[in-house]
């Protein structure tokens, strides 16, 4: 049916046509009965042919009809004049966002009031179950008084030539603008799913979503080409250019577009109004007022709204617990002290008779951080219950040490891009113990604030911590050791416990009231997850040590008399009496708690008083994905099996690869590059940190055998493992040297940290020190030509790029300034790659052989799995050159924490003894 200006359809006058696309053409027109402009869309003349498309057209339109958005064009009708159909729609005047975009990038500021306005009209339409399917700056129009107007909902759906039919594949329309939507369009903001032609739910508009925000900051898709095709396999295959973002992007907003980006949609950004309180909250924190609602959600019940599916449930029991459904406003008042009566309730006396309600919420987190959930539990809540301390990762260069006040709402950074974990508190609250890889210590900090102080050296690899009302820390020491006690006051740790027989690692203790218990965690060397370890009692004045719990891990105390523990991701308690041993019948309380069954720790603290925090997420995945990445940051899956692989090496005839591969007990394997096979070089013991040597026939890797630190070699393919040299200090292997000679290794000294060492493979009878200082040198790498050792160094208060001679160690010269890790030399030796944060540099050589000053050259980010905090090489280059690296199939870490407040209740009414 061809159209003109003046026509009339039913009580609709045409105006003028404003837009064409594959779904028809779009008037402006007049209701003459209302005497309003409208926007009237002319259906396809084939969808007349077909009747259930059109029935099920008007279906689509009476929903969208219903939904009534300030941030949505509204849907008036829908309506047959003749044989033409055509819906009826708000006139929404302005320009749409792709043609302002063609003028470039648009303000922060303003990218964020247009955006937030798009996750408002994103959030009402998904709680109708209304699915866009399209969203693109094309369908996003702002009006003349600033309003952002979402336009074309479900219309893609309605569109489909069946109910099953992708949505991808329909052309679209726009209400103006020189860019009318094609296919092409679509497809540079589709989803992964929407392009292979899957079911799709809200997440599917949660990535275009992202994709708009990208544009609105750099001015191109991250997804843009110049055809469709080429646009379907940047989405399906790369990554964006997470480069291209403008500097002073708030990280914040680089973890949201990261997570609205994400191409498996399990692990994408569930709802679009946790941007919304992103945004809102960015808004806030730059002086802004929101322009529609925009509010800030400090905290949002669990369960009465929908929502609890997504927090960790209650085990179901036959004894019920009585929960307070209150609103998010009233339960913030109540955790900041607003109210008049409660701070926090719990901090009174246990009256049996007059048991408070128990309250869970999720606490968001500061809008800077996400917490980090790492091989240490990740977050602390003070004996007294009034601060959450936890690590969060608010930058590239370092996890910070965060602390939350419960009653004021204020989150403050205690320590500063340091590599902190593990935080503990003091039994009277006022300070946190934690761990640092930077000087390698047990630490401590003022809850008030002020300077960090040492306590004692200590490994990387420690393994949890616990303050005792005496002023004693007892910690473990590192992955497989036993546990150390010292004074806070500072001073040398003392050993407190010997692995046994069989024993692989004592650690996660934790003080019980009495002051003279320890419980903790024993594995034993044949553990396969390290929730179903040992969780034993430690008398301090005998040093007897007896077995609680078999099959658990992190435990805590509760002022009820009950042992927590955590097992394959459930929160268990069981009542324990310390003075005697006598244990009850243990009994479930909590599940989908953050776990790691390889590491160990289960991501939960509770109180003295009764509150308990903990992370979601239930069991955190450590496998990873190995890739190869060229010079240019182009990544090509190796299509090895998933396993958690942590180091890689490959061998010096290029034919092979070594890994460690982290399970409850590390093992070493080898990768055939020319068949494919992936094999296990060790078993029993665990193994670890491997190396190659003689251009790949033999494997050195580093085992903990009958407590003495032990380097193996052993031949590729067949044969027993040798032990060539042992020591009662850690010693890890990090390469060989070109002519087979040396063994150049790191070793942790409580006096002078880590340290390089050499061990003469021709004779080894004892190590030779290299580099070492009373600072940590670690990550040593040797040049091809056997001349220089580059490694790094946190002398100067942050790891930075050395290089000195080798072997002599004669000479040193530092090469970086602004921080550097994980040196490794390109084959030719020409240049030296390491990492600054997450991003890959590289320094030359000059044609004499010697470094020039020039400054470095960056080359990529490294989005892969890396873990950076790491003090052992984990990664090389293969025979081309190509970067070996990893890809995490790790969850985003989380940006809320959930509390409990009267977790005593819960605890008290579940136990079998509760009844009785």
């Amino acid at each position: 049916m061809t159209f003109h200006s003046g026509q009339s359809l039913n009580h609709y006058r045409l105006m003028e046509k404003i837009g064409e696309g594959g779904m028809g053409v779009v008037w402006k027109g007049l209701d003459t009965t209302l005497g309003r402009e409208v926007a009237l869309k002319m259906l396809p003349a084939d969808l007349a042919g077909h009747p259930e498309r059109t029935a099920r057209f008007a279906r689509e339109a009476r929903l969208l009809a219903a939904l009534n958005h300030p941030n949505v064009a509204t849907v008036h009708g829908f309506e047959t004049a003749g044989e033409q159909s055509f819906l009826v729609m708000e006139l929404v005047s302005g320009q749409s966002l792709d043609e302002t975009l063609l003028h470039g990038p648009l303000p922060l500021a303003r990218a964020l009031d247009v955006t937030l306005q798009v996750a408002h009209g994103l959030e009402a339409a998904h709680e109708k179950g209304i699915i866009h399917r399209d969203l693109k700056p094309a369908n996003i129009r702002v009006n003349d008084e600033g309003v952002v107007k979402i336009l074309d909902f479900g219309l893609a759906k309605a569109m489909e030539e069946d109910p099953g039919h992708s949505s991808s594949h329909s052309p679209t329309i726009t209400t103006g603008g020189t860019r009318a939507g094609s296919i092409f369009g679509t497809a540079s903001y589709m989803s992964p799913e929407q392009a292979r032609g899957q079911a799709l739910d809200r997440r599917t508009d949660i990535w275009s979503f992202g994709c708009v925000l990208f544009e609105c900051l750099t001015g191109a898709g991250p997804f843009a080409a110049g055809n469709t095709g080429d646009a379907l396999a940047r989405l399906l295959e790369r990554e964006p250019d997470w480069n291209s973002l403008p500097a002073d992007t708030p990280p914040a907003l680089r973890r949201l577009l990261k997570r609205c980006l994400r191409k498996d949609h399990r692990q994408r950004l569930r709802d679009i109004g946790d941007a919304r309180i992103l945004l809102s909250e960015e808004i806030a924190a730059d002086g802004q007022t929101a322009p529609h609602g925009g509010e800030s959600d400090e905290m949002r019940t669990a369960g009465g709204d929908g929502s609890s599916s997504a927090v960790p449930h209650l085990v179901p029991q036959p004894r019920r617990v009585n929960f307070l459904t209150i609103s998010s406003a009233l339960l913030l008042g109540l955790l900041m002290g607003a109210g008049a009566a409660m701070t926090l309730r719990a901090r009174q006396p246990l009256d049996p008779a007059s048991q408070p309600q128990m309250l869970q919420a999720d606490l968001l987190l500061d809008e800077t951080t996400a917490i980090s959930l790492g091989l240490n539990r990740s977050l602390a809540i003070s004996p007294d219950g009034r601060h959450v301390a936890y690590t969060g990762t608010e930058t590239d260069r370092g996890a910070s040490l965060m602390v939350r006040n419960l009653e004021t709402g204020e989150t403050r950074k205690l320590v500063d891009n340091s590599w902190v974990f593990g935080p503990f508190f003091s039994p009277d609250s006022l300070w946190v113990g934690y761990f640092t890889d930077l000087g390698g210590g047990v630490m401590k900090v003022p809850l008030g604030g002020g300077a960090p102080v040492r306590i004692c050296p200590t490994s990387l690899s420690s393994r949890g911590a616990t303050w005792g009302p005496d002023g004693t820390i007892i910690f473990s020491s590192s992955y497989n050791t036993g546990l150390s006690i010292v004074t806070a006051a500072g001073g040398p740790p003392s050993p407190l416990t010997t692995l046994r027989e069989g024993e692989k690692s004592h650690r996660f203790p934790a003080f019980l009231p009495d002051g003279k218990t320890v419980v903790f965690v024993i594995g034993r060397r044949d553990l396969e997850r390290w929730d179903d370890a040992e969780i034993a009692a430690l008398n301090l004045e005998t040093g007897v040590i007896t077995t609680v719990i078999r099959g658990g891990t992190e435990p805590s105390w509760s002022a009820t008399g009950h042992l927590l523990y955590s097992r394959q991701s459930v929160l268990y308690a069981v009542r324990y009496d310390p003075a005697t041993g006598a244990t009850g019948v243990p009994f479930q309380l909590l599940d989908g708690i953050a776990t790691d069954p390889v590491q160990g720790p289960a991501h939960y603290s509770m109180s003295h008083e009764g509150t308990l925090v903990f992370a979601r997420g239930g069991e955190i995945s450590r496998r990873t994905r190995v890739v190869t990445v060229d010079l240019n940051g182009e990544a090509q899956d190796m299509n090895l099996p998933d396993r958690a692989y942590g180091r890689v090496r490959s061998s010096p005839d290029g034919r092979a690869l070594v890994f460690q591969i982290e399970e409850a007990n590390a093992s070493v394997w080898t990768y055939d590059l020319e068949r494919g096979t992936l094999s296990r070089l060790s078993s029993g013991w665990e193994s670890e940190v491997p190396v190659w040597m003689n251009a790949g026939e033999q494997v050195l890797y580093h085992s903990l055998r009958d407590g003495l630190y032990t380097i193996l070699r052993q031949d590729v393919g067949s044969g027993e493992p040798q032990v060539i040299f042992s020591q009662d200090q850690p010693l890890f292997p990090e390469g060989v040297s070109p002519d087979g000679r040396w063994l150049v290794a790191t070793t942790i000294q409580r006096e002078t940290d880590q340290d390089i060492v050499l061990l003469d493979l021709h004779d080894p009878k004892e190590t030779r020190r290299l580099v070492a200082t009373n600072d940590g040198e670690f990550q040593p790498a040797i040049s091809p030509d056997g001349k220089w050792l580059a490694y790094a160094s946190d002398e100067s208060g942050q790891a930075e790029i050395y290089v000195t001679d080798f072997p002599s160690g004669s000479r040193r010269r530092g090469l970086t300034r602004t921080g550097g890790r994980h040196p490794l030399w390109s084959t030719d030796g020409q240049d030296l790659f390491y990492l600054n944060g997450t991003v890959m540099m590289a320094l030359s050589l000059d044609s004499s052989g010697t470094f020039t000053d020039s400054p470095p050259r960056r080359l990529f980010q490294v989005d892969w799995a890396f873990n950076p905090d790491i003090r052992l090489g984990s990664w090389d280059l293969d025979a081309e050159g190509n970067f070996l690296l990893f890809r995490a199939e790790d969850p985003e870490p989380p940006e809320s924490l959930s509390i409990v407040i009267n977790f005593s209740t819960l605890l008290e009414d579940r136990s079998p003894s509760a009844g009785k």
